[in-house]
């Protein structure tokens, strides 16, 4: 699953920038396809090829698709169509989506679940960052991340403590000098003790990763 989220991420983020005029009648295929792909277990050269494919096309609708991707979000039944349509409400939403999107997090149980598979254990968090590891340099050159990197930096300031924990992770692949001030004030002072315990291990691992160039 945590490779499938930064697979998403992979795939979404450099066709933001192109819009079309209004939600074309094949929106709902492109994205229930691309979002079937996402949740696979195994992804092979084909798949990120197709994946791409399917990505330039959900994604370059922009701004006109934001009611339809924001109902698919909500009433989401899988990760995939989560990721998909939350993704997208983040690359070309405002910041009512962007809150709408954390509301849901927050309050959604079967998002919850999902999100405490990521997060939810120090243990699923080793595995999402060793599954991360792989995407890291990929994550770091793409463009157009203005939306993610608010979601997560939103999130990291959520009174929820798993929604603190996902914006942390989240906003890890993004981050910019703002992640890393939320980020020394969630290992400094937050009252969850795996947030700072994840704070901590991110803030080692940047200085390692920094120290090793």
């Amino acid at each position: 699953m945590r490779l499938r989220s930064l697979f998403a991420l992979s795939l979404v983020l450099p066709f933001a920038a192109f819009a079309q005029a209004e939600p074309p009648a094949d929106f709902f295929d492109t994205f229930n396809r691309l979002s079937i792909l996402v949740d696979q277990e195994e992804l092979s050269p084909m798949d990120f090829a197709r994946g791409s494919m399917l990505a330039s096309q959900f994604f370059s609708v922009g701004a006109p698709g934001l009611p339809k991707a924001q109902s698919w979000f909500s009433t989401a039944p899988t990760r995939g169509r989560a990721s998909m349509s939350g993704m997208f409400l983040a690359i070309h939403g405002k910041q009512e989506h962007l809150d709408a999107v954390q509301r849901e997090l927050e309050t959604n149980r079967t998002k919850r679940e999902w999100l405490y598979e990521l997060v939810g254990t120090a243990e699923n968090f080793n595995i999402a960052m060793e599954n991360g590891e792989t995407w890291k340099p990929l994550m770091r050159a793409l463009p157009s991340t203005a939306g993610c990197r608010a979601l997560a930096l939103s999130c990291m300031q959520s009174r929820d403590a798993l929604v603190r924990r996902t914006g942390l992770y989240w906003g890890y692949w993004f981050a910019t000098p703002s992640y890393w001030a939320a980020a020394e004030k969630i290992r400094s002072g937050d009252p969850d003790p795996l947030a700072r315990r994840m704070a901590e291990y991110l803030a080692h691992s940047e200085k390692k990763a920094a120290a090793s160039q």
